[in-house]
């Protein structure tokens, strides 16, 4: 159940974004890469979770965070039905630092949990 964890974090993961001033005059496909680049480093950062003793069947949860001036993914709040996975997901990625990253502002980012797995 759990093992499966890491080939489909990728598969289920989806970007959708609210840009702000910061990224705005940029052409799409420019801000749609740099955000698979995030997503990327956003799935590598939840690698390898430890969700033992969840019994989730199925369930969105929305990610709700913005890239600061230093290139670190701020986590603002995860809207989800489940507490444990708001403070998974905070301890994991608030304040990791997002290599390469030109983009600025905040964001929003879809995630499955399925069977206990973040999907």
């Amino acid at each position: 159940m759990k093992t499966n964890l890491i080939k489909t974090i990728a598969a289920a993961l989806l970007l959708l974004v609210v840009v702000n001033g910061y990224s705005s005059n940029d052409d799409p496909k420019v801000i749609k890469e740099r955000l698979e680049n995030v997503r990327t480093q956003i799935t590598d950062y939840i690698d390898n979770p430890n969700l033992t003793g969840i019994d989730i069947k199925e369930m969105e949860a929305t990610l709700h965070f913005v890239i600061n001036k230093e290139s670190e993914l701020v986590v603002v709040y995860v809207d989800s039905e489940n507490v444990f996975v708001d403070s998974f997901l905070k301890e994991r990625l608030n304040y990791k630092k997002i290599k390469d990253n030109l983009l600025r502002g905040p964001y929003s980012m879809k995630i499955t949990i399925k069977n206990g797995s973040l999907l």
